[in-house]
Parts: structure tokens; sequence; C-alpha cells
């Protein structure tokens, strides 16, 4: 027989409420309901989707570094982004925009979308010009609206990258703070809007 020690975290406040996760405390909210208590509050997202996991083919991020690896082999491959980056025309552009993007990696990884050649720190000893955003020219008719869409994708992986990616969870509790029952929904990208989310959320 093997007997094995199971140990579980519980969370509290100084006031005594039980919550279902770790929150973090500045977005706890508490309120008197009916048979008990109520909480909602944010909490990290410990198992964030990729921008790319979320199923567009029409505004996407590729990226070919041995430290940083985005694939997307269907629609185009790393032979077609050197050769693009080279100034050579590729097949892919009769379909999307293509907008280059490079990563800072130094203990973590950070992009930044730019014009083709130019370079993010003045040496450029760890930076990567070896990725793209592309944007379908049938969902972004204007080069303009489908930079500010690949802008805003290059925001959202950053925000995976760094792990500003939360949950929102509301704890039902009774009468003695204890918790009953719990809702979470998962996926926010940036905390400024996880905040506002989380204050129209019901669940």
């Amino acid at each position: 027989m093997t007997v094995k020690k199971q140990v579980t975290t519980r969370y509290f406040d100084d006031d005594g409420h039980e919550f279902s996760t770790d929150p973090i405390e500045e977005t706890i909210k508490i309120k008197k309901v009916k048979g008990g208590f109520e909480s909602k509050y944010l909490t990290q997202d410990e198992y964030p989707t990729a921008p790319n996991e979320m199923g567009d083919d029409a505004l996407f991020l590729i990226h070919y570094h041995r430290q940083f690896q985005v694939e997307k082999e269907d629609k185009i491959g790393k032979d077609d982004l050197s050769r693009w980056y080279k100034g050579e025309k590729i097949d892919q552009e009769k379909d999307f925009h293509i907008f280059p993007v490079s990563a800072f990696i130094h203990g973590g990884v950070s992009l930044k979308q730019g014009k083709r050649g130019f370079g993010m720190d003045p040496g450029g000893w760890d930076t990567s010009h070896v990725g793209a955003t592309l944007a379908s020219k049938k969902e972004w008719k204007s080069e303009d609206k489908a930079e500010k869409a690949s802008e805003s994708l290059v925001e959202t992986w950053n925000q995976y990258l760094s792990g500003a990616v939360y949950c929102i969870v509301k704890d039902k509790l009774g009468p003695k703070k204890k918790l009953k029952d719990s809702d979470i929904v998962c996926g926010f990208y940036g905390y400024d809007d996880a905040k506002k989310e989380l204050k129209d959320f019901e669940g």
C-alpha cells in the first residue's frame, strides 16, 4: 500500500472570505447576497491560448528563430519569408498584406512591428528579423487598416508572452464566508481590458 500526502492551497482575505484561486488583490469585489457573499476578481491565466491557436487564417504571426518559433507552413514557409525580406516578390503578397516583425530576445521575448529593414536596438545583437504578420487583403482592403490590425495582433502576442492574460472568477460563499461554488472564464488579454470585462461580468 502507498500512502500519499496531498496538500491543498487555500486562499483567504483578512476578513476570512475564502477564494477558489489566487486572486489579484486590487481587483477583488465582495458583496453580501442572499445566503452569504459573492466575490468577483481577476486571477492569472496559467494556461493561456497562443493567439495563432485561435484559428484566425485572415490575421496571423509567423516567426522563425531558434528561440521563438511560430509556424504556419500551410500559409507561408521560412524560405518564402526569407525571400520576401530580400525584396523578392512572393505568392503570398497576392492575398495578404505583409508587415515585418522583430523579436527582442533577452531573457524573454518582446515583439515589434515595423517597416522592412528596421531595428529595435542600436546594436542589434539580440534582435531577430525573421518574423512577419500577415493580414488578408480580402478582409482589410487598405494597407493602413491592415497595418493597424496587425499591430493589435502583435500587442496581443506581447501580452501572451509577458503573461498578461487573465481569468475572471466569481465565487459564491456561504454565510460563514466559506466557498460553496465558483465560476471561472479565462482568456482575457491585457490587464486594463480584463478589468473592464470584470466590471461587466455576470457569470
